[in-house]
Order: structure tokens, then sequence, then C-alpha cells
């Protein structure tokens, strides 16, 4: 029995010890963390979402209302242009539409990425 109880207990450590390094690691993966602040309906906050705000809070109502209200303008307004969703996709359509000879500059990148 007691051989049982030690057991388990190396079972249990290993097993706290092995799930939380996992968890270290997926959490360190950016996808990963948006997909828990999503599903866990908590923002975080942090310089690359400083919009965020607490769940069901004034500050995240008024986020929603001006979402809201952006949604009403281009639906009233820009309904016939068509929606970009990532930002290589949105260079090509940019580069597509410049014409002529020369260099393509863009300004204004702030990580590298693009």
């Amino acid at each position: 029995m007691k051989i049982i109880k030690k057991l388990r207990s190396c079972f249990i450590r290993f097993a706290v010890f092995f799930l939380g390094r996992i968890f270290s690691l997926a959490l360190r993966d950016q996808e990963v963390q948006n997909l828990i602040w999503k599903s866990a309906n908590i923002r975080p906050l942090s310089y690359e979402m400083f919009y965020a705000a607490l769940p069901n809070s004034v500050d995240e109502e008024r986020y929603r209302l001006a979402t809201r209200q952006s949604a009403e303008y281009v639906q009233k307004h820009m309904n016939h242009l068509e929606a970009i969703h990532h930002r290589f996709d949105l260079l090509s359509f940019c580069l597509r539409q410049a014409t002529g000879d020369g260099l393509f500059l863009e300004f204004g990148v702030c990580d590298g990425s693009v």
C-alpha cells in the first residue's frame, strides 16, 4: 500500500511538472495566447492590445459601441469595397494598384514584418 501511495505521489508530481512545462511552452506562442484570451473572454493588457478592457466594463462597452458605429458607417458608405483581412493580402492588393515605373516604398513599418 505504501508503494502505491509513493507511486501515485511521484506520478502526480511528474504530471504537474510535465503539464506545467507544456503550458509554459504553449503560452509563449502568440497564436495560443490569442486563442486563450478569445475563449476566456479576457483581454490581455499589453502594448499590442492597448485598446483592451476588462470584460463587461464601461470601457469595453464603449469599444463595442465604437465598433458597432464603425460597422454601420462601413455598411452605409463603403459596402461596395472588399474587406482584406491579412496584411500580406493587403500588401499584394496595394502593389497591384500601383502603376508606373520606379520604386514601391512603404512607410510606417513598426516591426519589420511586412
